[in-house]
């Protein structure tokens, strides 16, 4: 476990008479997490990818997993892409600041997160799109910054919310906006 805690805090981890600065970004993919302190943690220090399927669609990637040939160019290039020397410039450190204002924020750590996102939407895919698959955004604080009036994003709370124009009113000064 020492070498676990150590990876995921990003120290240097000893083995024998060796070791190495750890840089690394771990990505966990998973249909079912347990709820536990332990797991907690390492979802927070960790990029997740918690997806849950219906029925329909876990028989349908059992069906496909029999057929599915990898294309082994595509994979080639996935490689190479991650290994290029690639740095986050302004504009992209920009655009993760304002993903982190609409967003639901869970960590201290969700920064860190997104540029590690970032970087490998930008080695994989020369753009930034991979933020939207990590990134739960708050509706209601995306509906406040659109240049409306007020009585407008009222009906827009209301309609998001599925509520009243009264509780839509209430729920936006709870908020203060």
């Amino acid at each position: 476990m020492r070498f676990s805690n150590r990876v995921l805090n990003k120290e240097e981890v000893w083995w024998l008479d060796d070791s190495f600065k750890a840089e690394s970004v771990i990505i966990f993919n998973s249909n079912y997490i347990q709820n536990n302190p332990t797991m907690r943690a390492v979802m927070d220090r960790c990029i997740t990818n918690h997806i849950k399927l219906t029925q329909e669609q876990l028989k349908n990637k059992l069906r496909s997993a029999r057929t599915y040939k990898p294309n082994k160019e595509i994979w080639e290039q996935i490689k190479n892409n991650l290994f290029r020397k690639l740095c986050l410039n302004q504009k992209s450190l920009n655009v993760i600041d304002k993903v982190l204002q609409i967003s639901t924020i869970e960590s201290l750590r969700d920064k860190w997160r997104f540029e590690n996102i970032a970087l490998l939407s930008l080695k994989l895919l020369n753009n930034l799109s991979l933020l939207q698959f990590f990134t739960k955004i708050d509706t209601l604080d995306l509906i406040n910054e659109l240049q409306i009036s007020r009585a407008n994003k009222t009906k827009l709370v209301a309609k998001v919310l599925n509520k009243s124009l009264r509780t839509a009113q209430r729920k936006m000064k709870e908020r203060g906006y």
